[in-house]
């Protein structure tokens, strides 16, 4: 299959979505009060580690042998979102998705001054999928926020004149093509963290693979074949 028929297929699950704010879903109190707690002082271990900064983020295999416990957590809201996310996309739109988290919650670490373009998780600016590092298969994103005494980094949906700034334990869901581009404010004091996780339709058929790579992500802000010398990669 070609690589626009594949993108076909992806496009006409985005237009059953289409383009509600009401698709920007906010969970408050998503996480459990005690599971918080834990998961935050395990990051705050990791607070002054440089080789956890942005796309240098923590993952399954670190947290499991580091903390079985918080690795639980892990495991337990993956489901938990998938259940949210089956509930509103799947019943409400008929998209169908699949169970394993293409991407698996992880956990993420903003310093002061970093921040976030505008951009979405999947396409570039001008709505080409984005096929380096699977990104095209980024197609619901949840994004959970275990902390909140920070300064700054908002996470905002210029489209629908959304403006969050998260409390501790809220998730945010949303779909993750150019419909709902977003971007997070500059992160003015404190540490940010953020446990993000992607969903991906269940196409029944396998597009193009490529390696995964973190500097991949620089293209969600440029077109291909435009320099991106300048962009920052984490």
């Amino acid at each position: 299959m070609e690589q626009f028929e594949v993108w076909a297929k992806y496009q006409e699950n985005f237009d059953k979505i289409g383009k509600s704010a009401d698709n920007v879903i906010i969970v408050e109190d998503f996480l459990d009060e005690s599971d918080r707690i834990k998961i935050v002082d395990y990051l705050n271990t990791h607070r002054e580690d440089p080789e956890f900064s942005g796309g240098k983020d923590l993952r399954d295999s670190q947290v499991i042998r580091e903390n079985p416990e918080i690795y639980g957590f892990m495991k337990k809201y993956e489901s938990e979102i998938y259940k949210i996310a089956t509930e509103h996309f799947t019943n409400k739109y008929g998209i169908e998705l699949e169970q394993k988290p293409w991407n698996s919650l992880h956990f993420v670490k903003w310093s002061p001054d970093m921040a976030s373009g505008l951009h979405s998780d999947c396409q570039h600016p001008n709505g080409d999928p984005l096929w380096k590092g699977n990104y095209y298969k980024l197609n619901i994103s949840a994004l959970i926020y275990p902390n909140d005494d920070y300064e700054g980094g908002h996470i905002t949906f210029p489209p629908y004149d959304i403006d969050i700034k998260p409390k501790a334990g809220t998730l945010v869901i949303f779909p993750s093509n150019n419909y709902y581009a977003h971007e997070v404010t500059r992160v003015d004091s404190g540490i940010r963290y953020t446990m993000p996780m992607w969903l991906t339709f269940k196409m029944g058929f396998s597009g193009p693979m490529v390696q995964y790579n973190h500097g991949d992500s620089k293209g969600l802000w440029r077109n291909i074949g435009e320099d991106d010398s300048d962009l920052r990669s984490y």
